[in-house]
């Protein structure tokens, strides 16, 4: 994933929470969602039921602007989004 412009600015998050996507499944079933840190891509896969917030609840760096692509059970691509994190682990 290069340069993407029309990501979906997320916010900022610390780097040891859970972080809400602030979409909801519209159909429940396996999404995937690919995390790009420094052109490596993490897959992530998880079973939600319909109308479940999507979350990612994964260790990440601190201080980086990450940009994730969102895919529901039918392999469509749902969006391009985009956080920063930083540290506030205690």
């Amino acid at each position: 994933m290069k340069c993407i412009k029309n990501a979906i600015k997320l916010g900022c998050f610390s780097a040891c929470e859970p972080i809400p996507i602030g979409i909801k499944a519209d159909i429940p079933g396996e999404w995937r969602i690919e995390i790009n840190f420094m052109n490596i891509v993490k897959v992530v896969k998880k079973n939600y039921e319909a109308n479940e917030e999507l979350i990612i609840n994964e260790k990440l760096n601190e201080d980086f602007t990450y940009l994730i692509q969102v895919f529901n059970p039918n392999n469509e691509l749902q969006g391009f989004y985009s956080f920063k994190t930083y540290k506030t682990c205690y």
